[in-house]
């Protein structure tokens, strides 16, 4: 039987599907941000929703008969499926991300499958292909007769047996569930607020989009009731406002994103770094050189022998591209550490390699002894062998970060590494390194006393005070704060590696741009520059900021702005636990402008050529 082509349906559908690919072709064209990462899952999410939506309705309305009816809700119950599944997937995605700078599809497969078997998503995988598998195979509907409920007109639909509806009710349960739990819990890691609301707002529409699908598509339908349109209009809508939600952003959405927390070395500063046994240590070895790379360094990497094939493994799985960075010089495998009786002679091979590089390019030394007991017969034959590579280090002030399992060594041990005046990190919280003090320790203060203040660095230009801000800034990265500075080009700040830089300019022609990853700002007016604190403190409200320099600052717009600037900054600060450091040469002011801005700190420091001097806590 063929029945008559139900015109006002057919017009209906047809508008909708144009809404649903315009709605796809903007997420294709969108940058996304934070959500970057899972773009394409969501293109192929939307595009199994118009896809079924085009093989329910559009097809069976042109072509109204039982067999295609009969094969067009296969193929529409597949799609949705397909759809749920790969929602399903961003969402896994999502919730990995954090956990890692390079994450893609086949990294969640891995761990939740083979490294780590996390069974809510084995389980949400086996009950989507059991559910596909069960409608191809065993068809559990009817094609019947029924009056349309919103147009009155004869259609062909599918009538549901009672046990595949409440399967599809399964599948509603685990699609609410898992998805959205994992959403949720991303949210508790992301520290924009932003961010996190937008994840809150996606939880919301999935769970209107699910139960969306079960009502029209399954439930109804059981009964011989069919109002499907108004169902695809529900789920059309809560797609194009989670497109909307991806659309929303602010200008500093390019500026906030921080991918991971690196190990910060500098040139003539060799860090020590601790892990434990049960930490992967080689996602933070494989960020650090992956920085090192991106900032134009060769990295040699020396390791135990043993470890080739484990250590090769690891960079591939973290994102390094092995063969090519090989290929290029810019990584550089010396697996010369050897166990035991070969120690003193893998040593002296292993310092003869040192000598041998860094003529001809920039040089990144990374050295992971592992467990000294297996690389070195006796601990003092170990730490007579560090002497002479600290020597060599210093000598030549080379870029080097050391790393050993801390599991391995006693408590006595240790005390000798930190006699070596390496500056110490260790690895914990999912490994981001955590430097104890590097800052606050320097100037007589614990970590705690600093959180939170406000700080007045007095400083020559003509000493290295710049080192004291890698420190602070270094100190508060590490502690999983966002570091940010805000600099006027040619700073001595501007070469510091891993950290958010705002530019002050007085000449930019926008209020407030971003360029990569730098916050551009004019410097002419201080209520831009206000704004730039407000929408930075708003996101991130216990981020470590560095103003170089009030000096210039006060220059250029006036004492009278810079101080009003000051105040405000210090009202934005009253709520929040943030920690600003705001640079200042007292040698370019009177002595009234100098007492002025002490008076609206915390915290003063005055640099010496003698180092760091506390004049108010």
């Amino acid at each position: 039987m063929v029945l008559q082509l139900p015109l006002s349906l057919l017009v209906f559908n047809l508008t909708q599907l144009s809404f649903m690919v315009a709605v796809i072709f903007l997420v294709s064209q969108q940058k996304m941000s934070y959500f970057n990462t899972v773009k394409k899952h969501f293109i192929i999410a939307y595009s199994a929703f118009a896809f079924g939506f085009l093989c329910e309705e559009i097809t069976k309305l042109l072509l109204p008969t039982r067999i295609v009816t009969y094969f067009s809700t296969k193929v529409s119950l597949s799609s949705i499926l397909l759809c749920i599944y790969m929602i399903g997937l961003a969402a896994s995605v999502l919730y990995k991300k954090p956990l890692s700078s390079s994450v893609t599809t086949k990294n969640v497969y891995v761990e939740f499958f083979l490294k780590k078997p996390f069974l809510p998503f084995i389980a949400y995988n086996g009950l989507i292909f059991t559910v596909l598998g069960l409608i191809w195979f065993l068809t559990p509907f009817k094609i019947e007769l029924a009056i349309n409920s919103l147009s009155g007109e004869k259609i062909y639909i599918p009538k549901y047996e009672l046990w595949i509806t409440m399967c599809w009710l399964l599948v509603l349960v685990v699609f609410i569930v898992y998805p959205n739990y994992l959403l949720l819990a991303s949210t508790r890691r992301i520290k924009s607020k932003e961010t996190s609301r937008r994840l809150k707002q996606l939880s919301a529409c999935l769970m209107g989009v699910g139960i969306s699908f079960f009502v029209f598509y399954i439930l109804l339908r059981t009964f011989a009731i069919e109002t499907v349109q108004l169902g695809n209009f529900i789920n059309t809508v809560l797609f194009a406002f989670m497109v909307h939600i991806f659309r929303k952003s602010t200008v500093l959405e390019n500026f906030f994103e921080v991918e991971h927390l690196p190990v910060l070395v500098n040139e003539g500063k060799p860090t020590i770094l601790l892990y434990s046994s049960t930490t992967d240590k080689m996602k933070i070895l494989s960020s650090y050189i992956q920085d090192c790379i991106l900032n134009k360094y060769c990295v040699a990497y020396f390791f135990p022998a043993m470890e080739k094939e484990t250590v090769i493994e690891g960079l591939k799985k973290n994102g390094v591209n092995v063969e090519k960075t090989l290929k290029k010089g810019m990584l550089i495998l010396f697996p010369v550490l050897k166990s035991n009786e070969n120690f003193k002679e893998s040593f002296s091979s292993f310092l003869g390699n040192i000598k041998g590089l860094g003529k001809d390019k920039k040089v990144c030394i990374l050295v992971d002894y592992g467990n000294i007991h297996k690389t070195s017969k006796e601990a003092t034959q170990f730490f007579s062998m560090l002497e002479s590579l600290k020597k060599e280090i210093l000598q030549r002030k080379l870029a080097v970060l050391i790393t050993f399992n801390m599991d391995t060594l006693s408590i006595e041990e240790v005390q000798k590494l930190r006699c070596f005046q390496f500056r110490t990190a260790f690895m914990v919280e999912d490994l981001f390194p955590v430097h104890l003090n590097e800052f606050s320790g320097k100037v007589g203060l614990s970590h705690s006393q600093v959180v939170g203040k406000k700080i007045l660095m007095e400083f020559n230009p003509a000493l290295h005070y710049e080192d004291y801000v890698h420190d602070f800034l270094l100190e508060g990265i590490t502690n999983a704060n966002l570091s940010i500075t805000f600099l006027r080009k040619g700073s001595k700040l501007q070469t510091l590696p891993n950290m958010k830089k705002v530019m002050l300019s007085v000449d930019t022609k926008t209020p407030i741009e971003v360029k990569g990853k730098t916050l551009i700002v004019s410097m002419t007016d201080a209520s831009i520059i206000l704004e730039a604190f407000r929408r930075i403190l708003d996101e991130y409200p216990n981020s470590w900021i560095v103003v170089d320099n009030l000096s210039d600052i006060t220059l250029t717009i006036g004492f009278e702005k810079t101080y009003s600037l000051l105040r405000h900054v210090s009202e934005l600060l009253a709520d929040r636990e943030a920690t600003v450091m705001f640079l200042f040469n007292p040698g370019a002011h009177d002595k009234k402008v100098r007492e002025a801005f002490r008076a609206m700190t915390d915290i003063i420091i005055t640099l010496k050529s003698s180092g760091p001097k506390l004049i108010k806590a």
